[in-house]
């Protein structure tokens, strides 16, 4: 036995201790790693589902023998962590939906767990962690041999799921479901099938937005807003393209084709260059009776124009402008002429060289309408007629303006009262059909529907086309107003006893079309409604019947989603489309026994909002203080109008504004429906702020005369035709003639004088009022203050006085005394130069 060396041991051991050192300090540094590393994705979040599915299409839609089908759609993440997906999974069950009640049990998930899709018939593999927001399109085939349902006509449910997971050698996906949706695949294995289908009408409202934009005076906003309502990427004209050549019936708001184009202003500025300073402030007196009666009077004449340096946005302080003339003082004499009075009657001296009378300007150029109205207007006509149906101009609110107490004969101006026509757009609104009615109105009652036959009974007598003059041919109305037998077997149209068609539309399936874009994707509507379709068919498989499909007038649906989904419902061997006219015209030979429902008692009816349900209609921002306004507005602008040159015209093109701000489209934005007015009544403001009269203090030293006061045009084009009208509020003045119409250069001043005659002394306040040829008053009231002082309350006592003197002085003379006797004529003497004074006389011899 060999015993070791003592120093063998500790020789050995020492690589060992090594080695371990190592491996502990590798281990520690992996554990460090390890700590400081990012936690792994969780599978699933804790609060909720975290993939949202949306199902694009099922090609085909119609499930049958040997048919392979195909699904596509997408998956996203919805939360703000990774999420794992490895699989979506589609699956069914063999059990026929077959009632309207279980397919919506289905879709609302209400059957709960009473039915189970066990069979899995395609799966896609994803594999992937999707970052927060990330969307992936996934694309399942279900193979012919996969479905073999034990029965021949049904719709099956159907899940698309999203599994964090996957089988194993083949299995279908295992795991957690971490999101999903369900549909429905409809099942059609008969052959050689006589079918009655479910004749399907689609309305399409085609309607302006409420945008106030496309009613702007702008130019340049005007029109891009139009190019986004109704240009080539519009949604207003790939909708018209998606549904060409369809039997979608579209109702068209009239003013699509008739574009507003509203002037910026109704005073485009005139070159009519510089004017000159205003006078300054001061009091203007008029002759007196004492004064000389050489002075000169001023001549009555047509008020001419003074240029002022004021222009529209100039201020300053009130120029005394007044002068009042006495018609007494004469002209003075001259070279032994007799002295000439003059006065109002008087011709008038010609105008001085700085007073000018202004011709009218030229109107401004009103823009047009965008290029793209053309295209628009090509696109609507190429609709066939029958398939056309217009709206009352501007799609009228006529419940409204009813349920504020207008009469039918005063709506119907208003129905068909529209822009002038853009070219093309006169022939092509003498196109289609105008006598539909579709009120806004959640429901339609006998009050309602008679209302509005009288309104097309009104527009009636009135005159015009053939096509706006036709009576009320039917109403659309939600179809839970409708009651009777023809509502009850499943007629669409019916006929009112007084001849109308009511076009009651199904609200229910009309809210799932209006929903195509949902989040569960236009594939889980389209399915839905083939499904629900199908489930109303075998309700009476061997009766005719119809049913209508419209959209709300706010629908917003994607046209392109729109035109897949009645692409995949319009030729089903269960429901086709055809035209709503054809369902018009078959409902004529009805006996006319259908009704609509009663009016409701106030607080009745109205119940919690369904979300699935047909949109309510908003209620309308007209009010009665409104109309009043909107009108007061038209009257103004056309009455300021007046006054400028063509001023007319532009007045009349914010008539076609102002019809639109009656429009139903403001039900969906109140807020806007002010911008437009606003808009119009700071354009009449314009106007009435820049003519005024200027205020003053007049001395009246007269029995009667001439007063004259100045009248201030701010604006840079000429009025015509201004009205002033004074009124004193004392009866110490009288007017005895007011002025004659005045005429006013750009940026100028007129002198206007009238007649009045003083009755007694003392401080007057006179009213001017300035307005325009049809009453429209024109800034503010002004005040003139007059001091009226008339000759014939001291000028008599000064007459007297003199008499007096006179007769004094006369009488002093006649009896100052006389000098007594008169001297005699002196002698004449010459006196020599001695100065001895002796009287030399001359005697001749």
């Amino acid at each position: 036995m060999t015993t070791p060396s003592p120093a063998a041991g500790p020789a050995r051991r020492g690589p060992a201790l090594t080695s371990l050192l190592v491996l502990v300090t590798v281990l520690a540094v992996v554990w460090s790693a390890l700590a400081v590393a990012p936690a792994p994705a969780r599978a699933v979040p804790p609060d909720g589902v975290p993939i949202e599915v949306a199902l694009d299409a099922i090609d085909p839609a119609v499930a049958g023998p040997d048919t392979e089908l195909t699904v596509t759609g997408t998956i996203r993440n919805v939360t703000e962590q990774p999420v794992r997906v490895d699989t979506v999974r589609v699956s069914t069950a063999y059990r026929g939906l077959d009632t309207p009640t279980a397919v919506a049990g289905w879709a609302d998930g209400d059957l709960g767990e009473s039915v189970d899709t066990p069979l899995v018939v395609g799966e896609a593999r994803i594999e992937a962690d999707l970052a927060p927001g990330a969307v992936v399109n996934f694309r399942t085939v279900v193979d012919e041999e996969a479905l073999a349902p034990p029965f021949g006509f049904a719709t099956l449910p159907l899940r698309v799921e999203a599994v964090a997971g996957t089988g194993e050698d083949g299995a279908p996906a295992t795991g957690e479901v971490v999101g999903g949706l369900r549909s429905f695949l409809p099942w059609d294995a008969q052959t050689g099938e006589e079918y009655r289908p479910i004749r399907v009408s689609w309305l399409v409202p085609v309607t302006l937005p409420p945008t106030p934009d496309l009613l702007s005076s702008d130019a340049a906003t005007r029109e891009a807003a139009w190019t986004a309502a109704t240009g080539p990427d519009s949604a207003t004209r790939r909708l018209l393209s998606e549904l060409a050549g369809t039997a979608v019936t579209f109702l068209v708001d009239p003013a699509l084709v008739s574009p507003p184009a509203p002037v910026p202003t109704l005073a485009p500025p005139e070159d009519t260059g510089e004017g000159t300073e205003e006078e300054p402030p001061g009091e203007t007196t008029g002759p007196s009776a004492t004064e000389s009666p050489t002075t000169e009077s001023p001549t009555t004449e047509s008020p001419t124009t003074e240029p002022s340096a004021t222009g529209p946005s100039a201020t300053g302080s009130p120029t005394a402008a007044g002068q009042a003339t006495d018609p007494a003082a004469t002209q003075p004499p001259g070279d032994g002429a007799p002295a000439t009075e003059t006065g109002p009657d008087t011709d008038p001296p010609a105008e001085d060289d700085d007073t000018t009378t202004e011709a009218p300007g030229t109107a401004p150029e009103v823009p047009g309408t965008p290029e793209d109205g053309a295209g628009l207007r090509r696109a609507i006509g190429e609709v066939d007629p029958d398939r056309l149906w217009w709206l009352p101009a501007g799609d009228l609110d006529l419940v409204a303006l009813l349920d504020l107490g207008m009469t039918p004969e005063e709506i119907a101006p208003l129905s068909r009262r529209s822009n002038p026509p853009a070219d093309g757009a006169a022939e092509l609104l003498a196109t289609g059909r105008h006598n539909i009615a579709w009120p806004a109105l959640d429901t339609v009652t006998e009050d309602t529907l008679a209302a509005l036959s009288a309104v097309w009974a009104s527009a009636t007598s009135e005159g015009g086309t053939p096509e706006e003059t036709a009576p009320l041919a039917g109403a659309v109305v939600p179809g839970s107003s409708v009651t009777g037998d023809r509502a009850l077997l499943g007629d669409a149209v019916s006929v009112h006893p007084d001849g109308t068609a009511l076009l009651g539309f199904d609200e229910r399936l009309s809210a799932m079309v209006a929903g195509v874009d949902s989040a569960d994707g236009s594939g889980v509507v389209s399915q839905r409604l083939i499904a629900e379709l199908l489930a109303l068919y075998q309700e009476q498989p061997a009766a005719e019947r119809s049913l209508l499909i419209a959209l709300p007038r706010n629908h917003g649906v994607s046209p392109e989603a729109l035109g897949a989904l009645y692409g995949a419902t319009a030729d089903l061997p269960w429901a086709q489309a055809v035209p709503l006219q054809d369902l018009v015209e078959d409902a004529g030979s009805q006996d006319g026994q259908t009704r609509l429902v009663p009016a409701a008692p106030d607080g009745e009816g109205t119940t919690e909002e369904d979300p699935g349900a047909y949109p309510s209609t908003p209620s309308s921002p007209l009010t009665t203080a409104r109309i009043d306004l909107v009108e007061e507005t038209r009257a103004t602008l056309a009455g300021v109008g007046e006054v400028v040159p063509e001023g007319v015209a532009g007045a009349r093109s914010w008539d076609g504004v102002l019809d639109q701000l009656y429009s139903v489209r403001w039900r969906f934005n109140e807020g806007g429906w002010t911008e437009p007015l606003l808009a119009a009544q700071a354009l009449s403001t314009e106007i009435v702020d820049g003519i005024h009269v200027n205020p003053t203090t007049i001395n009246f030293l007269a029995d009667e005369g001439l007063i004259q006061i100045t009248v201030v045009n701010e604006l840079p084009v000429t009025v015509s035709d201004l009205t002033l009208t004074v009124r004193p509020r004392n009866p110490r003045l009288r007017i005895v003639e007011q002025p004659e119409p005045i005429q006013i250069g750009p940026s100028s001043r007129a002198t206007v004088q009238f007649r009045a005659r003083a009755l007694a002394s003392g401080e007057v306040e006179v009213e001017t009022e300035l307005s325009t040829p049809s009453g429209t008053m024109l800034a503010d009231q002004q005040l003139m203050r007059v001091n009226v002082r008339p000759t014939g309350v001291w000028i008599y006592w000064v007459l007297g006085g003199v008499a007096g003197i006179i007769l004094v002085l006369g009488v002093w003379r006649a009896l100052r005394p006389r000098r007594s006797g008169a001297q005699g004529a002196a002698t004449p003497q010459t006196t020599d130069g001695d100065g001895d004074g002796t009287d030399e006389r001359s005697t001749e011899h």
